[in-house]
């Protein structure tokens, strides 16, 4: 079973799942129907992956609501009791904040500066515009803050 599925996301052949109470993200082979563990302890907290020894497994969430992915198959995560928006690189297999600054920072502030300095307040919903930006249903604040993302 699964605990507290929140957000889905179609690609192909697999359903990306993130657990608002497991506090981790899944996929589903939808024709063999099996489960795969791709990011996140099991356990509330927050933490990045820093060092390139760590798995995505490795990093914590605390009750993600939002899951989509990009064209390179990297994976944006709204990280709603964290207060932040979070990447899992597909091709590293790490976990980085790329906006909003962690469980005590909830609130409103960082429009137009760097996205991990602004203050997020339980974002829920999360898309990747054609534009290439990512889009956050910002809740608490009322708002969709845009995140344009820098190569």
């Amino acid at each position: 079973s699964l605990w507290g599925p929140r957000a889905l996301w179609i690609e192909r052949d697999q359903m990306w799942i993130a657990l608002r109470e497991g506090h981790s993200v899944w996929t589903m082979d939808m024709n063999e129907g099996l489960l795969h563990h791709i990011a996140g302890t099991g356990e509330q907290g927050f933490h990045d992956n820093n060092s390139h020894d760590k798995s995505a497994r490795a990093a914590t969430f605390d009750g993600p609501k939002g899951i989509a992915l990009d064209a390179d198959g990297n994976v944006y995560i709204a990280d709603t009791e964290n207060h932040a928006i979070r990447r899992i690189i597909r091709q590293t297999e790490r976990v980085e904040t790329i906006a909003g600054s962690g469980p005590d920072q909830g609130g409103f502030a960082g429009d137009g500066g760097p996205a991990r300095q602004a203050r997020l307040n339980r974002p829920h919903g999360i898309c990747l515009g054609a534009d290439g930006a990512v889009y956050v249903g910002d809740t608490l604040n009322h708002r969709v803050r845009r995140i344009r993302l820098v190569p």
